[in-house]
This record gives structure tokens, C-alpha cells and sequence, in this order.
């Protein structure tokens, strides 16, 4: 399927702040209503940009679904929760926008890798409007995170107060709950920056209240196994299974 690309679409500033957000539209060229994806990038909140989700965008609007990567505010401009507010000033723009790009504002989907996955899943925890989420080698439990050993990215989050209320609150493991949509989690056993305990721990969570939850857990693979060009290929073509088959 032909696409276009449109890179850094204005899409407004979260509530309370004035840095403006930007975001790059992957859009098939059919002429059908059709589901909608939020790419969020992972870099432990401090690092990296929209243009990481470039080859998944792409592969999405392949497949029949228009892709947004979205910017969001780096832990180094702003602490939590300042990234979350900006995810979900994206899906509103997403939604408000869904009759200009031919988008079901019903089938809005999200995905994001690492803290781009955390990001993802507390947006659709936390109340966003989202149809489904798939989330790649995500923190879901900042507290034992903590204790495994990454202060570094979790403090510069949380803007150096690592309290235990203020972990919690920003953990997916502590907001599952029964109407979290359809959720999608890849790792790898062998990730030793955020260990697949996890992932395990939130899919169990996650199945514990009914919530459908799909899990791949691949062997001997670390953090960030997706820029292999081969695991590229297969997760992107997961992901898409996946939002297709969620999102009809």
C-alpha cells in the first residue's frame, strides 16, 4: 500500500505548559475509514526522539493503519508527570483530528518501546481513550527497578523524589485494573535493564483482572532486541497483527 509521510505536525502543548509538541504522520493512501496507532519512543525518559519509530510507523501504515510518533517533554526539561501529559495531549490531537485523516476515533491504539512502552500503558491506565496498547521491554514496577539498579533514569524522572508513593503512582503494575483495553508485551529473557520479571509481573496482573493480554517473551534476546534488523521484522509484524486484529 502506497503511503505519505509528514514530519513534524504541530500538535499543541499539554495543559500548563508552553512547549509546543510535534509528531510524524505515516498514512496509508486509501480513501477507507481506518484505525490509528501513537508511536512513543523509549531512551529512559531522558533520551532519543519520534524518529526512532520510524520503521514501525511505516510497517503500520502498510498494513492499512495511519502511525503518529509523538515528541514528548525529556526528564531533563521536565519531571513525571510532564511526559504522560504530553502522550495524552497526542491522543486528543489524534481524536480531534480523526475525520482529516480518515481515522475511527473508536480504534485508537498505542505502542511505545521501553520507557515509551511505561508511557504507553499508564496512558491507557490511566483513563486515556484507547482502543489497544502493545508495549515492548516496558518498566512496569518502578520501586523494583529502582532496587535493581537503575537510580539513574528513575530519579531523573521523578525529578530526584524516589518515594515509594510517588513510585507507585507512576507504575503500571499499581493501576491495573478490569477495563484496561487489550494489551500486547514483547521482551526478551535475558534483558538485564529491565529485567522481563517485569513484563511477566504485569501480565499476570493484567490477566488476573480479564484484561486480554497477549505475551511474547523471546529466549536469550536483551534490552532493545528490536534494532536487530531480523527481530525488527518480526516485531513490527506482531505489532500490526495485533492492532489489525484488535482494532477492526
Amino acid at each position: 500500500m502506497d503511503i505519505s509521510i509528514t514530519e513534524n505536525v504541530s500538535i499543541g502543548a499539554a495543559r500548563g505548559s508552553a512547549r509546543p509538541l510535534t509528531a510524524d504522520l505515516y498514512v496509508p493512501q486509501s480513501d477507507s475509514v481506518r484505525a490509528a496507532v501513537v508511536l512513543v519512543f523509549g531512551g529512559g525518559w531522558s533520551t532519543g526522539d519520534k524518529t526512532q519509530q520510524k520503521a514501525y510507523g511505516i510497517k503500520l501504515a502498510k498494513a492499512g493503519i495511519v502511525a503518529m510518533a509523538t515528541d514528548y517533554r525529556l526528564s531533563g526539561e521536565a519531571h513525571w508527570p510532564a511526559q504522560l501529559d504530553d502522550v495524552t495531549t497526542a491522543i486528543a490531537w489524534l481524536q480531534a483530528n480523526a475525520a482529516e485523516y480518515r481515522i475511527d476515533p473508536k480504534r485508537i491504539g498505542i505502542s511505545g518501546n521501553s520507557s515509551g512502552g511505561h508511557l504507553a500503558l499508564m496512558a491507557a491506565l490511566n483513563g486515556a481513550t484507547i482502543a489497544a496498547v502493545c508495549a515492548f521491554y516496558p518498566p512496569t514496577d518502578l520501586a523494583t527497578l529502582l532496587k535493581h539498579g537503575d537510580q539513574g533514569s528513575i530519579a531523573g524522572l521523578l525529578g530526584g523524589d524516589t518515594a515509594p508513593e510517588k513510585l507507585s503512582a507512576a507504575s503500571p503494575l499499581t493501576r491495573v485494573h478490569k477495563n484496561c483495553p487489550p494489551v500486547m508485551l514483547l521482551a526478551g529473557d535475558a534483558d538485564t535493564r529491565v529485567p522481563v520479571a517485569q513484563t511477566l509481573s504485569l501480565y499476570e496482573a493484567l490477566r488476573g483482572v480479564g484484561v486480554p493480554t497477549e505475551l511474547h517473551v523471546f529466549p536469550g534476546l536483551g534490552h532493545a532486541f528490536d534494532f536487530d534488523r531480523g527481530m525488527a521484522v518480526l516485531a513490527s509484524t506482531l505489532m500490526a497483527q495485533f492492532f489489525t486484529t484488535q482494532m477492526k
